[in-house]
């Protein structure tokens, strides 16, 4: 059998590894000669270290030549526990055994779910095995470490200008090996890691930062990253503020997603809506009087009479108030920085705002209006699930 048209498998959570399951999984991939995305994890994070994307490429690879078939073209990959793409000690095993699965020059996407701290003596990221991959546009991880650090500046130098998407997941920001609790000083070479070829990022996402030194790090970060066109983080009112003072030197940036941060009213601009509901649900089961029944999250209430629903319905009208009033300011202020510019290229204004999982654009005037008519208009739900953040937000 061939699945002719599977383009996405995503096995991430496998409960057991063994040789039946590798062979399914061979088997699988064999049979889907057009697959684009392939995602592998498994749930033991106690054998993190497992060397289960050699083992799978070995095999792949013995059948393949056998068939006589072509190498898979993936355009993404996303690695999770026991698939790290890691340096097999074994000295007769081939040192870029990955391309023995896939055409690398294909890879335009990789997604690394990576759980060790920056002074992680071990690798989880075997360098040499990405070598081919020259056109990788961008790369997501949940931690960055040491080895991560040296891929991104391969490939920076490998094809300057190529990568220029960088995602953390998570609390993801590099240790001081003496000191676990701050981040190190100095990023320069990741902010550039080509500085004399001209490299930038253009897209940065920040998912979810609680710590102080993390903050200052993620901020000192987009104060250098001047080209950034598109910036996905969370914000409180003073990092808000902060933000505001580098807007002037964001010239292409035209789109912001606050992916976490309290506001005016103490508004949350963002929730996992099931996340939020198990927590309240597993507080009223034990009778615990941490959730109020006049939260200020009102898409996750629970109210049982009128007065509690029209009291709900006012907490949303005015949080909505509030929200829609942060997103006219920042479009308001992009506007007059727009405006403000010399010379013959003024950059870009703001097209799209986010808070949380609402994200906000700036209509332009129709016939017969005049520029202040423009307004604010929140997408769709599915609209906003278009961007990445708020789809995994709302997951």
């Amino acid at each position: 059998m061939i699945f002719t048209n599977l383009r996405t498998l995503s096995l991430h959570g496998l409960s057991r590894l063994d040789a039946d399951r590798h062979n399914d999984i061979v088997e699988i991939l064999l049979a889907s000669p057009h697959l684009k995305h392939l995602g592998l994890s498994h749930t033991n994070h106690f054998d993190f270290w497992s060397l289960e994307l050699h083992k799978l490429t070995l095999l792949y690879s013995q059948r393949r030549m056998d068939r006589n078939i072509q190498l898979l073209k993936l355009e993404e990959l996303d690695l999770g526990t026991g698939f790290p793409p890691r340096h097999v000690p074994d000295l007769t095993a081939d040192p870029h055994y990955l391309s023995q699965m896939t055409d690398l020059d294909c890879l335009l996407s990789l997604r690394l779910r990576n759980e060790v701290s920056y002074d992680e003596p071990r690798q989880q990221v075997h360098v040499p095995l990405l070598h081919g991959a020259v056109n990788l546009k961008s790369i997501e991880v949940e931690v960055l470490s040491r080895d991560i650090e040296e891929l991104l500046r391969y490939l920076c130098h490998a094809n300057p200008g190529g990568l220029t998407s960088l995602s953390f997941i998570g609390l993801n920001y590099p240790r001081d090996s003496a000191d676990t609790t701050a981040v190190t000083k100095d990023i320069a070479s990741i902010i550039r890691p080509a500085p004399t070829s001209g490299h930038s990022w253009w897209y940065l996402s920040f998912t979810e930062t609680s710590t102080t030194p993390g903050n200052h790090y993620m901020q000192d970060f987009i104060r250098h990253c001047t080209d950034l066109q598109y910036l996905a983080c969370p914000m409180n009112n003073t990092n808000l503020e902060l933000f505001k003072t580098y807007l002037p030197n964001l010239m292409h940036l035209h789109t912001l997603i606050i992916t976490k941060g309290n506001f005016p009213d103490h508004v949350p601009t963002t929730v996992n809506v099931s996340a939020e509901l198990n927590a309240r649900e597993k507080a009223e089961l034990k009778g615990d009087a941490i959730f109020q029944p006049f939260s200020a999250h009102p898409e996750i209430s629970r109210v049982s009479t009128d007065g509690q629903r029209q009291a709900k319905d006012q907490a949303r009208e005015r949080g909505e108030k509030i929200r829609k009033g942060i997103a006219e300011d920042l479009f308001k202020l992009s506007r007059e920085i727009y405006w403000a510019r010399k010379g013959r290229y003024n950059g870009e204004k703001l097209k799209y705002i986010g808070l949380g999982y609402r994200v906000y654009k700036w209509i332009l005037p129709g016939p017969g209006e005049v520029d202040g008519d423009r307004r604010v208009e929140q997408l769709s739900l599915d609209e906003a699930r278009t961007f990445k953040e708020v789809s995994r937000a709302l997951q």
